[in-house]
C-alpha cells in the first residue's frame, strides 16, 4: 500500500511531467514568435519572450532541468513544423552526419560485419592502414585497446567509436585468424576515403553499369574515373546509371555529373526560394558521354539529387528512366553552423527540372509524410504501374512527351517487384546470409582460390545443394523460422544471395554487384531497352 507521502510524490511527479510538456509546447510557440519579433526586440534593447521565459524557468521551476536540452527539443520541433527536411544537428552528431557527404573520415580502414557477437573483417580498405598492417578478410577482432569486444553484445556504433579517431593516433587490436590467436598489432589511424561510386562493370559486351550511392564531395571525381574506365573498352556503347536507394546529397554534384552526359548550353535544373534568387544551372562543356544510349535506374528510395539526375535526363529526352516512382523530394537545404558548434540544415529553395517540374510530394500533414512510401506499397504501386491521382499538373519534355511532377519522377519503363515467389520466407532467410558467409571465411577460401578473377567466379561458381543444406541448418540454429513448402519458389534467389556475399568478401563491391546484376529485373529491363535502341 502506498503511503500518503508516496502518493503525493507520484502526484507531484505527474504534475511536473505535465508541466514540462506544457513548457515544451509554449517554447515552440515562442520560438515561432521569436522569428518575427526578434528585430523589434533588438531595436528596443529588450530580451525576447523566448529568452525571458527561459530565465523565468531557470529561476523559479521546482526541479532542476537542463535548459539546453529543452531549447534543443524546442528547436527540433520548430524545424519539423516548417517541412520534413529541415533538421537540427547537435555538435556531437555533426561529424557523423557530414561524413557521407565529405567522403572521408579518420580511422583504420576496414569493412566489418558483426556475426554472432563477433566483429569479422569483410575486407580492409585498399592501401589503408589495416591492409598495410596485414589485416585480412575473415579476421576476427577480439580486443580493441585491450578491451574485450567479442561475445559482449557489441554494436556497430560502438565499434565505429572505438576504431575511429584523430589522424595519427593509434589503436591496438588482437585478432583471431583461422582459429589462431595472433599477436597484438598497433595501427596508426589515417584519412579513409568513403567511396560513393561503385566500380564500373560491363553487364553485357556493350552496356556499362555505374552505381552511385550518394552525391558527396568526391562523387563527381569518382564517377568521372569509372566512366573513363568504361570508355577505354572498345565494345562499350551504352550506359546504365543506378541511383536506386540513393537519398541524394549535393545539388552541384548532380549538375557536374549531368554535364558529362548532356551537350553544352542545356538547362539542367534551376532553384528558387523566397530569400534565394532564381538560379539556373546549365551544361558548360563537352561531356565524356553525350551521345551514347543512356538509362537511369530509380525506385522509391531515390531522392533529391538522384531525382535531379533522372528528371533532367527524362525532360531533355537524353535517355530513359527505368524502375519505380522516386521518393519525391524537391527541396534544397543549406547547412548553417550555429555558435555552439551545432548546425541546422534549413530548406532554402525548391528545385525544378528543365520542364519546370517541382517533384516535391505534399508535406503539410507532416505526421503522414514518412508513411507515404508504405501507403504506396499498400495501394499496390510497387507491383503495377499506377498513376499518381494527386498529380494534376502536366509538363512537356524537349520532344513534347507529357510528364508529371508533385510526388516524384515517374519512370518511362515501370518494373514492379516480383511476386512469383514466397517473399516473406525468402526475406527471413536472406537476413541470415551475411552472417553465414562472413563467419565462414575459411570454408569458402579454398573454393574461391580456383578462380582467376571476379568475372571468372561469377560466370562459373554455383552454390550447390550441400551448401544450401548447410545454410538452412545454420539459419535454423540461429533462430530462423520459415515454411518449407514453397522453398522452390525462392531457392535460386537465395543461392544467388549467398553467392553475391561470397563474391563481396573475396572480390569486394565489384564481385557483389556483378553477381546481383545477373538476376536483377530492373537491370534486365534496362538491357532489353538499350539493346532495342541499337
Amino acid at each position: 500500500m502506498s503511503s500518503p507521502d508516496q502518493h503525493s510524490q507520484k502526484h507531484n511527479s505527474k504534475e511536473a511531467n505535465q508541466f514540462l510538456k506544457n513548457i515544451f509546447f509554449i517554447l515552440v510557440g515562442l520560438l515561432l514568435s521569436y522569428l518575427f519579433v526578434k528585430n523589434t526586440h533588438q531595436a528596443e534593447n529588450k530580451p525576447s519572450m523566448f529568452d525571458e521565459l527561459l530565465e523565468v524557468i531557470k529561476d523559479n521551476y521546482v526541479d532542476s532541468i537542463g535548459l539546453q536540452s529543452v531549447e534543443k527539443n524546442a528547436i527540433g520541433h520548430l524545424l519539423n513544423t516548417l517541412d520534413p527536411h529541415s533538421i537540427f544537428i547537435s555538435k556531437e552528431e555533426l561529424q557523423q552526419a557530414n561524413e557521407p557527404l565529405e567522403g572521408n573520415f579518420s580511422g583504420i580502414g576496414i569493412e566489418f560485419f558483426i556475426a554472432r557477437d563477433t566483429i569479422t573483417v569483410v575486407s580492409p580498405t585498399s592501401g589503408g592502414p589495416s591492409e598495410q598492417a596485414g589485416i585480412k578478410s575473415g579476421d576476427k577482432i577480439i580486443t580493441i585497446n585491450d578491451t574485450n569486444v567479442a561475445g559482449v553484445n557489441v554494436s556497430n556504433p560502438d565499434v565505429f567509436k572505438r576504431l575511429r579517431g584523430e589522424r595519427g593516433s593509434k589503436v591496438k587490436l588482437r585478432l583471431i585468424r583461422n582459429k589462431q590467436l595472433l599477436p597484438s598489432i598497433i595501427i596508426k589511424r589515417d584519412n579513409i576515403a568513403v567511396n560513393s561510386v561503385e566500380p564500373a562493370l560491363l553487364i553485357d559486351e556493350q552496356i556499362g553499369y555505374i552505381k552511385i550511392n550518394s552525391f558527396g564531395e568526391n562523387t563527381y571525381y569518382e564517377f568521372q574515373t569509372e566512366l573513363k574506365r568504361l570508355l577505354k573498352i572498345p565494345t562499350f556503347k551504352s550506359l546504365v546509371i543506378d541511383v536506386r536507394q540513393n537519398t541524394g546529397g549535393y545539388l552541384e554534384t548532380a549538375v557536374s555529373i549531368l554535364d558529362e552526359l548532356v551537350e553544352e548550353n542545356k538547362l539542367l535544373v534551376y532553384t528558387e526560394g523566397l530569400h534565394y534568387r532564381k538560379e539556373k544551372f546549365y551544361s558548360k562543356k563537352a561531356g565524356l558521354f553525350e551521345k551514347g544510349d543512356l538509362a537511369i535506374l530509380i525506385d522509391e528510395g531515390s531522392a533529391s539529387a538522384s531525382e535531379i539526375l533522372a528528371g533532367c535526363i527524362q525532360d531533355l529526352d537524353r535517355g530513359v528512366v527505368i524502375g519505380r516512382r522516386s521518393f519525391g523530394k524537391g527541396l534544397v537545404q543549406n547547412q548553417i553552423q550555429l555558435s555552439d558548434g551545432s548546425a541546422v540544415r534549413l530548406t532554402v529553395a525548391r528545385y525544378f527540372t528543365p520542364s519546370g517540374r517541382n517533384i516535391q510530394k505534399p508535406y503539410k500533414a507532416n505526421e503522414r509524410y514518412e508513411d507515404e512510401i508504405l501507403d504506396r506499397y499498400k495501394k499496390g504501386e510497387f507491383f503495377e504501374s499506377i498513376d499518381n491521382s494527386s498529380d494534376t499538373q502536366t509538363y512537356r519534355t524537349a520532344s513534347g512527351k507529357i510528364v508529371k511532377g508533385n510526388g516524384g519522377i515517374t519512370p518511362d519503363y515501370f518494373v514492379g517487384l516480383d511476386t512469383n515467389y514466397d517473399l516473406q520466407n525468402y526475406t527471413i532467410l536472406r537476413s541470415f546470409v551475411p552472417d553465414f558467409v562472413y563467419s565462414n571465411y575459411s570454408r569458402f577460401a579454398p573454393q574461391v582460390s580456383n578462380y582467376k578473377n571476379a568475372y571468372d567466379f561469377v560466370s562459373h561458381y554455383s552454390v550447390d545443394k550441400a551448401m544450401m543444406v548447410e545454410f538452412l541448418a545454420f539459419a535454423k540454429g540461429n533462430g530462423a523460422i520459415w515454411l518449407n513448402n514453397r522453398q522452390s519458389s525462392y531457392d535460386q534467389r537465395l543461392r544467388n544471395s549467398i553467392k553475391s556475399y561470397i563474391a563481396k568478401q573475396f572480390y569486394k563491391s565489384e564481385g557483389f554487384y556483378m553477381t546481383l546484376n545477373y538476376s536483377d529485373n530492373v537491370i534486365l529491363k534496362a538491357k532489353t531497352v538499350l539493346k532495342a535502341n541499337r
